[in-house]
């Protein structure tokens, strides 16, 4: 594994070598296995050479001092993902509040109760995994965000504007604080889940005043903090304090790593790079070669992780940045024609006509003068 990564970090730039080094752990049973093939045995701890024999009276050490780098830059956070789930539980069973209202699940859950016997749902994606979730499926992360997601919480405005004197809806009247926290920490993770496309929230970030980081230095900081503190002086509960100060530092920390990284000369930064997805998905891969066992034994994760390690060191991945130069000879080689009628479209265009079949007509038109560009237009220059 070391050698491996030694040898695709001679392959990257400058650039490139600031990296996110992402740390997970993952359950194995204990289980002693000797495999006559290979004779060796699976299961038990390497001893180091120099190691000398433990007693009884030995203090077992409670902390571990990860690593130092002295010459190095280094951004400590939390998974942005883990951070969402336990909020999200601790949001459906505990009762917070801002100092003006109530925020607690149960409206959420009261949701639910109101619309699963109907056809037709106010919030489509809300089932009883989201609002009643087990203990396993409060890992999955897809259904934390859809519990934040705008649908739930323009659902919960909704029967709050439109309780018709309805007994069953007379509690929604005080869900508007609720409804501000689940729109912040949507916010929140939209802004710790940047991808090349999607809503306003979720761009790339190319500016170091970027609004998003303002926002999330300052508006988002003080929201958090003055929950926490109305909670906890309310005695109903609060976040706990492992995710109150997880969410507060995980957010110092994408900001500052965020500033840094664009100070550096990189042109955009996308921060759903700094969650654990790429550990999430080597622990999916070997259970899945490991026949989809849950929980995992030593000679199976060994014996896995031996084979995605030759399967890499055979292919590397290629992973390469287009320099300055290279973008700028790429610009040029764009035909004239092609540049003069880019120039020619960013003046003002009238107001298309509301027609479907005008939309239509356009919709297919693109399409078909995009298939245009890509097999004349472009392939000529190759």
């Amino acid at each position: 594994m070391k050698e491996r990564l030694i040898f695709e970090a001679s392959m990257l730039s400058r650039k490139q070598h600031m990296a996110s080094l992402i740390i997970d752990e993952a359950a194995i049973k204990p289980k002693c296995v000797y495999d006559r093939k290979a004779d060796t045995v699976f299961g038990l701890k390497d001893k180091p050479d120099n190691s000398a024999a433990c007693s009884s009276t030995d203090t077992l050490a409670n902390r571990v001092l990860c690593f130092v780098r002295h010459d190095t830059v280094i951004f400590l956070s939390f998974d942005p993902c883990h951070i969402l789930k336990n909020v999200r539980s601790q949001f459906l069973e505990r009762e917070l509040t801002d100092g003006k209202g109530v925020i607690t699940g149960k409206f959420v859950q009261k949701l639910y109760e109101y619309q699963k016997d109907k056809t037709v749902k106010l919030a489509r994606n809300l089932t009883r995994k989201h609002v009643y979730p087990s203990n396993l499926e409060k890992m999955n992360v897809l259904r934390a965000v859809q519990t934040f997601s705008l649908q739930v919480t323009e659902a919960l405005s909704h029967l709050q504007e439109n309780r018709r004197g309805d007994p069953a809806l007379y509690s929604f009247r005080e869900v508007t604080p609720t409804i501000l926290f689940m729109k912040m920490m949507k916010q929140w993770f939209d802004i710790h889940d940047t991808v090349y496309s999607g809503s306003e929230n979720k761009r790339p970030i190319s500016e170091e005043n970027d609004p998003r980081m303002v926002w999330l230095e300052k508006d988002f900081t003080c929201y958090v903090k003055n929950v926490q503190e109305a909670s906890i002086a309310s005695g109903k509960g609060e976040l706990t304090s492992e995710t109150y100060h997880a969410l507060l530092f995980t957010t110092k920390a994408t900001v500052e790593a965020t500033k840094f990284l664009l100070g550096q000369g990189i042109k955009y930064v996308l921060t759903r790079n700094f969650n654990s997805d790429p550990v999430e998905a080597l622990f999916g891969r070997l259970r899945s070669m490991c026949g989809g066992n849950d929980v995992l034994d030593a000679k199976a994760v060994t014996i896995a992780l031996d084979n995605i390690v030759k399967e890499k060191a055979i292919h590397p991945r290629q992973v390469r940045l287009m320099s300055e130069i290279e973008a700028e000879e790429l610009a040029a080689a764009v035909p004239l024609e092609v540049t003069e009628q880019l120039e020619n479209l960013k003046g003002h265009l009238l107001d298309p006509s509301p027609s479907v079949t005008y939309s239509g007509l356009v919709y297919v038109g693109a399409g078909y003068l995009r298939r245009l560009l890509l097999a004349y237009v472009f392939q000529e220059r190759l």
